[in-house]
């Protein structure tokens, strides 16, 4: 199975950043265990007992690992039981090669060309197993955990189509920290990291489960709320902006802190592109922080536009 094969399996950035940890950890295992069996076979060293006995697969590091350690979304991975099974035959190689040395003979040309074609055969198929985690790792942004633009704009063209195919509604809100600069410049940027941290885990725990929470940059943040009018999205980001001016976050060596944001509400239009959505939303942003900030306003409500 070629890694564009693999279905796509969904993961937040934790778990997508556990799975590439631990498969790194798991290929640096392989990796210690085969320069240590090619000096044993450079240098006709005695081979250990693992490297003879039929279950030396189980003995190392790496099979420790993957027949009693590893997580639940890699045991899931389409490519887990392919990577078990070549292991298997990449040991039984070795194995060839190990009672040959033990027996003080000398090692056929094919059957090393056998090893070393097993050896780059399961390599290639633990490598492809980073292809998704990785990927996944791109969509999101690793100050605050939550997704990135990169993820942002296919999923609006795809909410913008769905709208325009079904006659539903839809909104997005651009939401902007108040003041952000005077916490960075009065605290430093460690407290301006540990505000943004707080603001996307406040806003991501009290959206509803359908809603969407993207890091837009700096201390902007875009919200996508489907299957929402206007008015009711004003009242959703009301209940938003009214909470998070009330969460106290705390600093590791300093004041405990509040912090406001000012929203800005626009509709996805079926007639106009996501571009023009998220512009409208960034002008009623302004519009909020013209009003005097931690206010929400509506694009084309007052002096929105």
């Amino acid at each position: 199975m070629r890694p564009e094969d693999v279905p796509f399996l969904q993961l937040t950035f934790a778990e997508a950043r556990e799975v590439v940890s631990e498969l790194e950890a798991a290929l640096d295992a392989h990796r210690r265990w085969l320069g240590r069996f090619q000096e044993m076979l450079v240098c006709r060293k005695d081979p250990g007992k693992g490297e003879l006995r039929e279950d030396g697969h189980l003995q190392g590091e790496f099979g420790r690992w993957y027949y009693r350690g590893a997580n639940a979304y890699l045991k899931l991975h389409p490519l887990f039981g392919e990577v078990g099974r070549l292991h298997r035959a990449l040991h039984k190689e070795a194995r060839r090669l190990a009672k040959a040395v033990d027996k003080g003979k000398d090692i056929k040309p094919a059957d090393y060309r056998r090893f070393a074609g097993a050896v780059d055969e399961f390599k290639r198929t633990l490598r492809a197993m980073f292809v998704q985690p990785r990927e996944m790792l791109r969509y999101f942004d690793p100050l605050t955990g939550i997704a990135n633009r990169y993820a942002m704009l296919p999923r609006l063209e795809q909410e913008l189509e769905r709208i325009r195919r079904t006659g539903d509604t839809g909104c997005v809100v651009m939401a902007d920290l108040d003041r952000f600069k005077a916490v960075n410049d009065t605290h430093g940027h460690q407290a301006g990291d540990v505000v943004l941290q707080a603001a996307a885990r406040f806003l991501q725990n009290h959206l509803r489960k359908y809603d969407q929470l993207y890091r837009y940059g700096g201390e902007e943040f875009l919200l996508l709320l489907p299957n929402t009018l206007p008015d009711q999205a004003k009242r959703i980001v009301e209940r938003l902006r009214r909470g998070l001016a009330r969460h106290a976050v705390p600093l590791d060596r300093g004041p405990v802190l509040k912090v406001t944001a000012s929203f800005g509400i626009a509709e996805l239009n079926p007639q106009e592109t996501v571009q023009a959505a998220v512009e409208h939303a960034d002008a009623a942003m302004y519009a909020a922080k013209q009003a005097g900030r931690n206010c929400t306003r509506l694009w084309g409500e007052g002096d929105s536009g």
